[in-house]
């Protein structure tokens, strides 16, 4: 009886070392569940706000370029548009080019070299402008593809986005109608072998 007694105790014992154990486990869960959630809420609130910067970015990229491309191609009637889209958890762009009627074209292989080049370089000053480089870009010919008659409009817009955004752009041309809004102009020429730099203005 008395064995029996203390086979009972131990059990009791058993079971309410069980039983604590059990309610420290369930608060435990409870405890993880609820900071499960809030880890859920916190993801949903970055995705949202990192959705929201993403189409800012979208509209405001997309109104600089279609801007040059309006001033410099009015007849075009191109909106440029950048679509960030998730494709293997990884955030893209979309880039392309739309018309008044809606239809979609790619920027660089469906429309002429001019309309290219305006693009390309918008892009390349928007990149500098949203990296950790300086305010710095160079360019070799950016312009080439670009009708004469457009360049000058093209000259003074991306002069003055460059303005806008502070931002120093180093092209290398041999156009007159580039070089004519330039703010300093150096030449370089080849003499004896020895290439020899002259400032022609600024």
């Amino acid at each position: 009886m008395i064995r029996a007694r203390e086979r009972i105790n131990e059990l009791l014992a058993e079971k309410r070392i069980a039983e604590k154990a059990l309610t420290n486990y369930k608060n435990q869960k409870e405890k993880q569940e609820r900071v499960l959630k809030d880890i859920d809420s916190v993801q949903k609130l970055f995705q949202s706000a990192v959705s929201l910067m993403y189409e800012n970015l979208s509209i405001r990229l997309g109104e600089i370029i279609t801007e040059g491309l309006t001033i410099v191609f009015p007849d075009s009637q191109y909106r440029f548009v950048i679509e960030f889209v998730e494709r293997r958890g990884n955030v893209e762009a979309d880039l392309y080019l739309e018309d008044s009627d809606g239809n979609k074209y790619h920027p660089l292989d469906a429309v002429g070299g001019g309309v290219s080049d305006i693009v390309c370089l918008l892009l390349r000053i928007t990149y500098i402008l949203l990296s950790q480089y300086d305010n710095f870009l160079a360019a070799d010919e950016p312009l080439r593809f670009v009708d004469r008659k457009r360049i000058p409009d093209a000259a003074v817009f991306i002069k003055k986005v460059c303005e806008d955004f502070k931002l120093q752009l180093f092209v290398v041309s041999h156009i007159p109608e580039l070089i004519e809004v330039s703010e300093t102009v150096y030449t370089t020429e080849k003499r004896k072998g020895v290439s020899v730099t002259t400032k022609l203005k600024g």
